[in-house]
């Protein structure tokens, strides 16, 4: 990890994804940092310690089992945001943030901007829809998983994905809860009924 001192390219990405209208409070200490492909993002910047907003790059989101073993949950592209949970003195203690695609991210230091953050209400009203959607994707979720396969998947490229697209079987398959064979069998199906296409090499996306 490294901070990157190129200012324009720090207000380049301030004015791209609007960060700056998240907040009434003006002149925060935006800092602009990069890291490698393989750094775990969080043990190198604590979540704890720092808001942040992806704003280049991709990220792979792992957790560690009772057994030790690591096992992906999903990936983040730009743009994401992350301290939603810690800002509120919480933490995902066990969960890991792999570099998969050099990444950039705007940050924000915790301490000593807790109490202005807390008081500062657009942006106290961007977490709080923030953290509905959340909730109302996971309710989603858990009500569809009770259907079949092709009804799942369908909802999970409509809701969870990034513009409607799924990337990698695996990491698929055990969102979804299923094999990877069936979810092959489930994705050629709706590619011939032309619900869904191939748009890459392990990447398909749901058509309107």
């Amino acid at each position: 990890m490294t901070e990157c001192m190129d200012s324009k390219l720090l207000e380049h990405y301030l004015k791209k994804y609007k960060i700056r209208e998240i907040f009434d409070t003006k002149d925060l200490p935006f800092r602009l940092y990069r890291y490698e492909t393989g750094e775990m993002m969080n043990i190198a910047h604590s979540q704890e310690q720092y808001l942040k907003f992806l704003v280049d790059g991709r990220v792979a989101m792992y957790s560690i089992n009772d057994n030790g073993d690591m096992q992906q949950l999903f990936e983040e592209k730009a743009p994401a945001f992350w301290g939603e949970v810690e800002i509120c003195g919480r933490s995902f203690s066990h969960h890991y943030h792999e570099v998969i695609k050099t990444a950039y991210c705007i940050e924000l230091p915790l301490e000593p901007l807790r109490d202005i953050l807390w008081n500062d209400l657009r942006f106290m009203q961007y977490l709080v829809s923030r953290m509905s959607e959340s909730i109302y994707l996971a309710a989603g979720m858990m009500e569809v998983m009770t259907e079949n396969l092709e009804t799942r998947l369908i909802h999970y490229l409509k809701h969870t994905c990034k513009n409607k697209t799924m990337s990698g079987m695996e990491l698929t398959a055990k969102h979804l809860q299923c094999s990877r064979r069936q979810l092959q069998r489930v994705v050629a199906k709706l590619i011939e009924e032309e619900k869904i296409v191939k748009t890459g090499w392990g990447t398909y996306t749901l058509l309107s």
